[in-house]
């Protein structure tokens, strides 16, 4: 079962008795947890039904024991396995239990670890149900945004949805965060419009690194060095901007490697990933981009990585010296 899908189960109450959360997106997995845990528990009755434990100190007896004792005046109890991958002792031991778990209990096993034992895993695809939450793919995302403004009873505008998406890209954790700040900003109004993601999110449209990337792909020095300035101040990593570039330039190569296979410019945009809301912008650049200097552009940008993680000159010279050249190439 995929992340998505399960948190659509969830929506319908569709509850199992046994879970194995596991993977690198652990914010997706302690959400997760968080929303099992507003479905079964009654707040006032937490301490009483819902127990967390740690693999690396629990043995499957004292795991198995927790999960069998019945709810105090509630129907449900929770038990929280983190670290379930440190457990030391064979997963066997957990079989008789799997086999007819108690109806009253959600046991959750999680692991923010993305390899796991195959006997876990087999045991698990099973007898329970067996989530990985990775990193979301771009085409993922715009159904997460949409998913945290139905939290907050907010619906999103399509191309709202495309602009938070394009700016955040796949950090889930801020897109939730930023969330939180845009719905607070909309009041009792029903939908969030692109307008409102613009005002609350300072690096919308001046400061995200497609408007970078667009001054750098019409050799505008004087503005690409304005965008980067507006990026560095709003704490954005020099290493994290130069891999930023490097990648659009990549989009790039490939897009037009598909121009000469015959797709347009449109089509090869969007096989690529490329938000709607910066779809015409990107096919415009597509356009206009040789590869006459391609290899130049890579030597640079791999220059610039050397001196970022090596150099004592100051980052932000290195940065302005690489866009500068690169728009004079």
């Amino acid at each position: 079962m995929k992340p998505l899908e399960l948190q659509q189960a969830l929506e319908k109450g569709q509850i199992a008795p046994l879970y194995l959360l596991y993977g690198e997106e652990t914010f997706l997995i302690d959400k997760t947890v968080d929303t099992l845990k507003k479905l079964l528990i009654d707040p006032r009755l937490s301490s009483f039904n819902c127990a967390v434990l740690y693999g690396g100190e629990s043995q499957p007896h004292h795991i198995i024991s927790a999960a069998q004792t019945l709810p105090l005046v509630s129907k449900h109890r929770m038990i929280v396995v983190k670290e379930a991958d440190q457990i030391k002792a064979s997963w066997k031991n957990f079989s008789p239990y799997f086999e007819q778990p108690l109806p009253s209990t959600c046991l959750i096993f999680c692991s923010g670890s993305s390899v796991l034992k195959s006997d876990l895993l087999s045991l698990f695809k099973k007898k329970g149900t067996v989530v990985r939450f990775y990193h979301p793919f771009t085409s993922e995302i715009p159904a997460w945004i949409k998913k945290f403004a139905r939290e907050r009873n907010k619906q999103m505008g399509r191309e709202a949805v495309a602009l938070l998406s394009e700016v955040l890209e796949n950090d889930l954790q801020r897109i939730y965060n930023e969330m939180e700040k845009i719905a607070l900003y909309v009041g009792e109004r029903g939908t969030i419009e692109r307008e409102d993601v613009q005002a609350v999110i300072a690096v919308v449209k001046e400061m995200s690194i497609f408007n970078l990337t667009d001054c750098l792909a019409g050799k505008d020095r004087v503005r690409a060095l304005d965008a980067l300035q507006c990026l560095l101040e709003q704490g954005e990593h020099p290493l994290k901007i130069l891999a930023m570039i490097a990648r659009h330039y990549r989009l790039m190569v490939k897009a037009k490697e598909m121009l000469h296979k015959g797709l347009s410019a449109t089509d090869a945009a969007k096989r690529l990933g490329i938000n709607d809301y910066h779809l015409k912008g990107f096919v415009k650049q597509v356009q206009a981009f040789s590869l006459d200097h391609v290899q130049d552009h890579f030597a640079l940008l791999f220059q610039s990585d050397r001196k970022l993680k090596s150099s004592r000159i100051s980052e932000k010279i290195i940065l302005e010296d690489t866009i500068a050249r690169l728009c004079a190439l």
